[in-house]
């Protein structure tokens, strides 16, 4: 206990702090793990990345789990917004729920794929599947980690991992 959380807000966001104190107890034999620890170089800034859910809660939080790598991330409340945004700005990567009301995740991509066929575009889903596609279209299963971003990353965006020792 004795540790403490700070939040601190700006025009440009939120930053969140939690702070611990430091145990004084010698602990026997703990190696930290490396296992699963990737760290990319910073991303070309002028890729955008586009999040669509209807959700607003899921959406915010997978703008923020991508922000936090140095992506440029818009997020899209439904399919319609989606393809508004993409008429305005040049968008390089497209993730979207798959269960969305007027125009789901499988008809944003056919809109899509007609319009825009270079973007790479990726199904968020909960639903329980032990398949990695959807009618083709490659699927990431809820809830997302940031490893599984970033491999998704690496795979359709060209970002090269390194792996981070500690």
């Amino acid at each position: 206990s004795k540790g403490s959380i700070q939040i601190r807000s700006d025009e440009q966001g939120t930053i969140i702090l939690l702070l611990f104190p430091i145990s004084q107890e010698k602990q026997a034999n703990v190696k930290p793990s490396t296992q699963n620890l990737f760290v990319f170089d910073p991303p070309d800034e002028n890729k955008q990345i586009l999040v669509v859910d209807d959700n607003d809660d899921v959406r915010q939080v997978v703008v923020s789990m991508i922000q936090i790598h140095g992506y440029s991330v818009i997020g899209a409340t439904g399919g319609q917004q989606a393809l508004q945004i993409l008429r305005e700005k040049q968008i390089d990567f497209i993730l979207s729920e798959s269960i969305m009301p007027e125009i789901n995740g499988l008809q944003l991509y056919e809109r899509v794929n007609k319009e825009f066929p270079d973007i790479p575009f990726v199904i968020m889903t909960g639903f329980s599947s032990d398949k990695d596609n959807f009618h083709g279209i490659p699927i990431i299963k809820k809830p997302i980690s940031q490893q599984m971003l970033l491999e998704v990353f690496k795979k359709y965006l060209n970002e090269q991992p390194k792996s981070m020792m500690v």
